[in-house]
């Protein structure tokens, strides 16, 4: 079976007929012009399934990681101005969040970062 999207094309010829398509493919395929494409297992598919989740759980990841960020920014939490260091998400940077976290007075705030960072949690454990 081969790719109809990925015949190559030539622009300067327009004129479509069954004859002239069937010579062009007949001499793209003596070529080696033309890319196969199979049917996949139910093993591919299912290997194709756990690579498309785990890009999904990785995005959904980097997703609540800036969100955490940002909610921190709005906060005023600066870990780099306040600790002088500059790497974000090290086990440094996690106690001081938890420390953070713990500090905040209005519960919602602290609600609301404890859920972000108990996703990121899950999301660490999963990937």
């Amino acid at each position: 079976m081969i790719a109809p999207s990925l015949i190559p094309e030539i622009s300067s010829k327009r004129i479509k007929t069954d004859k002239l398509d069937a010579e062009k493919l007949a001499r793209f395929y003596s070529n080696d012009l033309l890319t196969v494409v199979h049917v996949p297992t139910v093993e591919n598919e299912a290997d194709r399934d756990l690579l498309r989740t785990r890009k999904f759980l990785v995005d959904q990841q980097k997703s609540t990681k800036n969100h955490i960020n940002s909610f921190c920014r709005k906060l005023n939490l600066n870990f780099k101005d306040e600790t002088k260091l500059k790497n974000l998400w090290t086990k440094t940077y996690m106690i001081w969040l938890e420390e953070k976290v713990n500090s905040l007075e209005v519960n919602s705030q602290k609600l609301l970062l404890t859920s972000l960072l108990q996703c990121y949690f899950n999301f660490e454990n999963q990937i």
